[in-house]
């Protein structure tokens, strides 16, 4: 599908229009999932994500009152939900201090009524949806094509998942039939969800494949213990401050990217992934390139996005295979 070109607000009649254009060219994608983007940028600042009944309306600039009301009632009328709420994404969400989140999320829907916690399923997988949890509620849209790579892709494998946040990937390795899957982050909130995302497919945890602990500690120690992997999932955020590291994927990602290719076995494939808008496709791989050094592995595709998402999308998403 190709980008649509951005409509400012014309009045509820025009938003209706283009809500509904929208909808159309997505419609395909409601047989197979309940986790969708209904609008990336078709209107201006704006990005609406739907679970289910219940849609997240992303906001990039500020909307009146009036306008928002306007869009509910547009959404309303093209797709019945039962809660509507409202994030608003700051050009630098990482400098902000928590006492502002309320502010970026509000803890209660804009519209309607729902649970704090639900499932929904995409392509035969269930993952629990927080919409209250601040600006990410569970689960990434746009990575759909990266997940459904995974799944096809870990039967009989190792599966490292770093930066795993509500272990996605991690389900669907196991779905894919991985012998193993350890999944790594600092947050422990976000790997109890993981584990929660696991028990809704009907798996049950293995000993070892929660590690709550920072990537860079945990990359060392893996090498230290001579372990190795056939699949590794690399998806950091593109800021993070933890303790006394600070993570920025410009200046980290080709340590992060030479440390997972120790860690691979030879012809391992790594999944390596970012979604900060200001690196664009070419350096992104540039960075993984040397990362596995020189003639160290090669880009065997480039997973791109659904086409419910922005074309070209931020989201960059690359397999690599290890040499030697």
């Amino acid at each position: 599908m190709p980008h649509m070109p951005q409509h400012t607000l014309r009045g509820p009649a025009g938003l209706q229009q283009v809500l509904r254009g929208c909808f159309e060219r997505r419609r395909c994608l409601l047989s197979t999932t309940e986790v969708w983007r209904w609008v990336d940028g078709e209107i201006e600042n704006l990005v609406v994500e739907v679970f289910g009944r219940v849609a997240v309306a992303g906001f990039f600039a500020p909307w009146t009152g009036v306008q928002k009301e306007a869009l509910w009632a547009a959404m309303q009328a093209v797709f019945p939900l039962e809660a509507i709420w409202e994030k608003h994404r700051p050009k630098e969400a990482h400098i902000l201090a928590n006492t502002q989140l309320h502010e970026l999320a509000p803890a209660s829907p804009s519209w309607g009524v729902c649970a704090k916690a639900f499932g929904v399923e995409e392509e035969g997988l269930c993952f629990e949806i927080r919409p209250s949890n601040g600006l990410s509620v569970g689960l990434y849209v746009d990575a759909r094509k990266a997940r459904r790579f995974i799944r096809a892709h870990s039967k009989g494998k190792r599966v490292l998942n770093l930066f795993a946040y509500t272990c996605g990937f991690g389900v669907a390795a196991r779905s894919g039939g991985a012998v193993e899957v350890l999944n790594v982050d600092i947050s422990k909130h976000c790997l109890e969800w993981g584990k929660q995302n696991l028990e809704r497919n009907g798996f049950e945890a293995k000993p070892g494949e929660f590690w709550v602990e920072e990537v860079f500690r945990v990359l060392g120690k893996l090498f230290a213990k001579g372990r190795r992997f056939e699949l590794i999932i690399l998806d950091p955020p593109s800021f993070s401050n933890v303790g006394k590291r600070r993570l920025r994927v410009a200046d980290d990602y080709i340590q992060l990217t030479r440390m997972c290719t120790q860690l691979l076995e030879a012809q391992g494939l790594l999944l390596a992934m970012c979604n900060a808008r200001f690196v664009g496709p070419g350096e992104f791989s540039k960075w993984v390139y040397e990362g596995f050094g020189r003639r160290g592995g090669y880009c065997e595709e480039h997973l791109g996005v659904d086409i419910d998402c922005r074309q070209p999308s931020w989201l960059k998403a690359e397999v690599w295979r290890k040499l030697g």
